[in-house]
């Protein structure tokens, strides 16, 4: 009898499993990507199987005096039958005391590059073509495709604006639509005025994050504001959805949460990337980034949004003493995902994502290699209303994982609702809470920025 129930919940799962048409689509993907392999398509068509992609990217230093405000970043790969460019991106720059930074992000398989950093034609001159201002190469290997870190980040790129003219040599005409569009990865550029009714945060587009990181990704813009300019004298705030969410998820809080003082923004990535990826984009879009280019800002992060954060803490290490911030996490398992590390080990395909967040793998014990930064009030909001069977915890992760020793060590507040892992977004104790903790830190460093 007890064979029988076993073998039953095995095929329920089985089958749970297999009904998702996206789940099944992304083994057909991975077998196209295989079959691929050694031609130019697989270069043109990178990143089908996300796993088999660096993400490679670098900062861009320009002096402050310099007047240039936009370049183009060229990825030239050599496949050992012709030179050519694969991608290409806009990037702008933001001030960084006496210096202009930037940011490039390229997911790129195995193979030769050259990465050209070029200037572009100047509006109304007869001036056409794009010019060189610095160039690297290298490879990437597949000692580049570890299974919890594929991220690449390279020496900073320090670019003399006034050396020699030196044309690009190669075509961009198929890159137009890029140069034409800004990027979704380009420093400060984000949607502005948007609704939460807007159709790309559907669950359907959502998604398509989970199954087809690249795709969701050329297809949405990674952050929005939900504001049609900075209000000044606000501190910006962003909120950062879980897995498989969209910042709809963030509906409620957003009505009821008082933002007086706010300019409110909701961050949108694809929750089935490698986190160590997303974790180096966040860094770029928001840490080092515009957003908090005048000082004080706040996180709020559900789930597994807040790993994405906990990680980009360990990239950026601020030393102005004005950037004061606060990270308010919702239900985060710190410890990882024992679901997560069962899929890995018996999927026929796992979802990148899922290695990143498993809980006996590097991506979650290495969480907490280098301490939170001081300036930074960490408050940790836990969720307990678990109404199945199982270990205590919000239904979908336990309370062992919400509270990990080391992120009970950092947090000044720690504080438990009566929620389960979803209704916590929709809490009125827990937003009332939260409005608390907005009100005091408004409060204090609005004071102090007027000083």
């Amino acid at each position: 009898m007890n064979q029988l129930i076993y073998k039953t919940l095995l095929l329920l799962t089985t089958l749970l499993l297999f009904q998702s048409c996206s789940y099944v689509k992304t083994i057909t993907r991975a077998q196209h990507n295989e079959d691929i392999k050694g031609t130019q398509a697989y270069y043109d068509e990178k990143c089908l199987v996300a796993e088999e992609c660096a993400l490679i990217s670098a900062k861009i230093i320009m002096p402050l005096s310099n007047t240039l405000e936009t370049l183009a970043i060229a990825v030239v790969v050599d496949d050992g039958k012709e030179s050519r460019v694969i991608d290409l991106e806009v990037i702008n720059f933001s001030k960084d005391g006496e210096k202009k930074v930037s940011y490039f992000f390229f997911n790129l398989p195995v193979g030769e590059y050259t990465i050209y950093t070029l200037k572009m034609p100047e509006k109304n001159t007869k001036k056409a073509h794009f010019s060189v201002l610095a160039q690297r190469s290298g490879l990437i290997t597949t000692n580049d495709l570890t299974a919890y870190h594929n991220v690449a980040i390279f020496d900073d790129i320090e670019v003399d604006p006034t050396i020699k003219d030196v044309p690009f040599t190669y075509t961009l005409e198929h890159m137009k639509v890029k140069l034409e569009v800004p990027h979704r990865k380009q420093m400060g550029f984000f949607e502005n005025n948007v609704t939460l009714d807007d159709p790309i945060f559907s669950h359907q587009v959502a998604m398509e994050g989970l199954y087809y990181p690249e795709e969701f990704s050329r297809k949405t813009k990674g952050m929005y504001r939900l504001a049609p300019k900075f209000v000044e004298g606000t501190i910006p705030i962003i909120f950062v959805h879980g897995m498989a969410g969209t910042p709809r998820d963030w509906t409620y809080m957003l009505k009821h949460l008082d933002l007086t003082h706010y300019t409110p923004y909701v961050v949108y990535y694809p929750s089935g990337e490698d986190f160590t990826k997303l974790s180096a984009q966040f860094n770029a879009w928001i840490l080092s980034d515009k957003i908090f280019e005048y000082g004080s800002g706040v996180i709020i992060a559900h789930s597994f949004g807040g790993i994405i954060v906990r990680d980009a803490a360990n990239i950026h290490k601020s030393s102005r003493p004005e950037d004061k911030g606060m990270f308010i996490s919702l239900a985060t398992p710190f410890g990882g995902d024992a679901k997560a590390s069962e899929g890995v080990k018996n999927a026929p395909y796992v979802i990148p994502s899922w290695r990143s967040i498993a809980d006996d793998g590097t991506f979650i014990k290495n969480l907490y290699r280098t301490d939170l930064s001081k300036q930074t009030d960490f408050h940790l909001i836990f969720a307990y209303n678990n109404s199945e069977n199982g270990p205590s915890g919000d239904g979908r992760v336990p309370l062992t994982k919400q509270l990990r020793t080391e992120a009970q060590n950092e947090a000044q507040s720690i504080h438990g609702f009566n929620e389960d892992h979803i209704s916590i977004l929709k809490s009125k104790e827990a937003t009332a809470y939260i409005n608390t903790l907005l009100k005091a830190f408004a409060k204090k460093h609005l004071a102090q920025e007027q000083k």
